[in-house]
């Protein structure tokens, strides 16, 4: 599972800039919260 997570995690890498991924993370843990 350990090894698939990381596969998607480069393809988002790879996809979206990280700018684009930390708003989103930050923007849901924010909705979570």
């Amino acid at each position: 599972e350990t090894e698939v997570l990381e596969q998607v995690k480069r393809r988002v890498q790879e996809q979206f800039p990280k700018e684009l991924v930390n708003m989103l993370v930050f923007g849901s843990k924010a909705n979570i919260v």
